[in-house]
């Protein structure tokens, strides 16, 4: 007797992730650099739902289209995509490219709704949350990644990594000049 359930009432997602297809390359750099920016998107999605989650996920897929993924188990589960990014960054670390890579991906499981993220010092916990937020505001008026870390912003320079420019352009009201980062 299986029940036929409306897509409203299912259950919240159990994961959240990112996946890009890129130009093949064995280049780690540029890999890392996408996997920080896939990163930065999760932490984004998962403060938008008010979630966090304990298990960081990495995909890759080789242009002979195998695929490798790992992943890792936390004590405290993480909204931050930059420490997302740093348990991304562990986990790719010791992979052994076979290939060049046409595929990479980020994935948050293990998700636990409106559970705050404990921190030693909550002082700072609480000052990141609201620069986050406040990022998150920005993003969401101006476009995906207008507000991204500085590290990104200079990877970007050193490399052509898609999706990491504006996606909306606006005027300045002093100078009317069109601005593109």
């Amino acid at each position: 007797s299986d029940q036929v359930v409306s897509f409203h009432t299912m259950k919240d997602e159990k994961s959240m992730g990112h996946q890009r297809t890129i130009q093949p390359t064995s280049n780690r750099a540029a890999l890392l650099a996408t996997f920080l920016h896939l990163s930065e998107k999760v932490g984004r999605r998962l403060r938008r739902k008010q979630t966090r989650g304990r298990t960081i996920s990495i995909r890759i897929r080789y242009q002979s289209f195998h695929s490798e993924g790992r992943r890792v188990t936390l004590s405290r589960p993480l909204s931050d995509g930059y420490a997302i990014y740093g348990q991304v960054k562990e986990l790719f670390q010791p992979v052994f490219l076979l290939d060049r890579v046409r595929l990479v991906g980020v994935t948050v499981s293990n998700l636990e709704w409106g559970a705050e993220q404990q921190q030693l010092f909550m002082k700072d916990a609480h000052r990141m949350e609201s620069a986050l937020a406040a990022c998150d505001l920005l993003n969401d008026r101006y476009g995906e990644m207008v507000v991204r870390r500085g590290s990104l912003m200079q990877i970007q320079k050193k490399q052509d990594i898609p999706g990491l420019g504006f996606q909306k352009r606006f005027i300045t009201d002093a100078s009317s000049e069109e601005l593109d980062a």
